[in-house]
């Protein structure tokens, strides 16, 4: 508003050294910032009022001019609106790319993490299997190659029970994300 009242005193002040063509622009360029207002109807008033004081200064087609300009003005608009709403969806769309992309890098990283847990299990499995199997193998006292035999057991339901813990975990993560 401030800005359009400057604009008002400007035109006033410049129109005492202006030919009576170059008032009546000025009057057309100020009925049109008005015509731009945030309080349409309060602007549209203003700006009907230089158009006709356009008309009395001698610009008899200032309403076509005010009318043609206003259009084009309103088309800007129209056309910017329309810009931002296909910035705001190309924003939207990328978010969703990025949501998707981060999902997709949880279950990649899951997924190593899961690969891990297994094989780390199933390596500590093979190895006391092979150890305890070996130890049955080799001569003497046979209580103590059943109680290092039960030992070796004893680890390998362990890490089977740590293992199968840690995989229940990680489908429950990558569950958790699933539509049902």
């Amino acid at each position: 508003a401030h800005d359009r009242e400057q604009a008002e005193k400007n035109f006033e002040r410049a129109v005492r050294f202006s030919t009576p063509e170059q008032a009546a622009e000025q009057m057309l360029q100020l009925a049109l910032r008005y015509a731009e207002g945030e309080d349409i109807d309060k602007s549209l008033g203003k700006a009907f009022s230089w158009v006709r004081k356009a008309e009395q200064a001698g610009m008899m087609d200032a309403r076509a001019q005010f009318d043609e300009r206003l259009a084009q003005y309103e088309q800007k608009k129209k056309e910017r609106a329309e810009q931002e709403r296909r910035q705001a969806e190309t924003h939207a769309e990328w978010q969703r790319q990025q949501a998707q992309l981060a999902a997709e890098q949880e279950r990649s990283r899951i997924a190593r993490e899961m690969h891990d847990v297994v094989a780390h299990s199933l390596s500590v499995i093979v190895v006391q299997t092979d150890g305890a199997s070996y130890a049955l193998d080799q001569p003497g006292d046979a209580a103590a190659k059943l109680e290092l035999a039960r030992e070796a057991l004893a680890r390998i339901a362990s890490t089977s029970r740590e293992a199968l813990r840690e995989t229940r975990a990680l489908v429950g993560v990558l569950r958790e994300g699933e539509a049902p």
